[in-house]
């Protein structure tokens, strides 16, 4: 048996008007509470109002909304938010991960596909002086200008890696002089002692000479590392500007610069 009901709208009859379901001819479906629509049913789609969520598991742990100015999928409950897939797309003009308790980007993409990592640890330093070593001295090197330092993480002349990660360091010093067959080291410390060491032996006498060294190096939190240099002339040298024609300033001559791979 069939029973049909002809009407243009059929409400709730509770005692409670304010809340409800209204079956409207036009193939709409409306649920309401305090007077207010809040879920609108049609053959296409359930709309729902500014900053009304549809709050998904047993403990509210889900919440899907927009407040007016942005949409929003929220895990607020038990459990972390995970997306699946075999192969999972996200579309957008930019697209920014950002740390929740800070709201700070900590990888953009834009809509060219460039990724940057503002936050990502790096710095460059360098010396605006000559710095004398002595001979048969194994001496700490002194930088006097930071470039750029993200992370604010080097200081007193060493970097401090803040997360535990791989990092890459490459430093270039200049000596403005140096006799032929003098030893020349350039020595990687690592949390105050001696961990890679570079060395190379002048083959002519008064040139200026460069060392040039780059490593990976695996660090924990709080691990630090600093530059050192000897020489064995047999005298004091200075690592500072050549000596030689078209030799740059101290600073475009001696310089460490280093960044977090992951």
């Amino acid at each position: 048996m069939t029973s049909t009901i002809h009407a243009d709208k059929i409400m709730n009859s509770s005692g409670d008007q304010d809340s409800g379901v209204d079956l409207l001819v036009n193939d709409q479906v409306k649920i309401k509470t305090a007077n207010t629509d809040r879920i609108t049913v049609t053959d296409s789609a359930a709309s729902m109002g500014d900053n009304f969520k549809l709050r998904l598991g047993a403990g509210n742990d889900l919440d899907v909304y927009h407040d007016g100015s942005n949409s929003y999928v929220e895990e607020t409950g038990t459990g972390d938010l995970h997306v699946k897939g075999s192969t999972v797309r996200i579309r957008a003009d930019q697209i920014n991960l950002s740390n929740n308790a800070n709201n700070l980007d900590g990888l953009t993409m834009d809509s060219s596909g460039r990724i940057k990592k503002p936050k990502q640890p790096s710095f460059t330093v360098g010396k605006n002086a000559g710095q004398a070593i002595a001979s048969s001295t194994l001496t700490k090197v002194t930088w006097q200008t930071e470039e750029y330092d993200v992370g604010s993480n080097f200081a007193s002349d060493k970097f401090t890696a803040p997360v535990a990660g791989k990092y890459f360091m490459n430093v270039y010093l200049t000596w403005q002089t140096m006799v032929a067959g003098a030893g020349i080291g350039l020595v990687w410390y690592k949390n105050g002692s001696l961990f890679r060491h570079a060395h190379q032996q002048s083959t002519e006498i008064n040139i200026t000479f460069g060392m040039q060294t780059s490593n990976v190096f695996d660090l924990a939190a709080n691990d630090y590392l600093e530059i050192y240099c000897d020489q064995g002339s047999g005298g004091s040298r200075e690592i500072g500007q050549g000596s030689n024609q078209g030799s740059g300033t101290n600073a475009n001559s001696n310089y460490w610069s280093g960044y977090l791979i992951g």
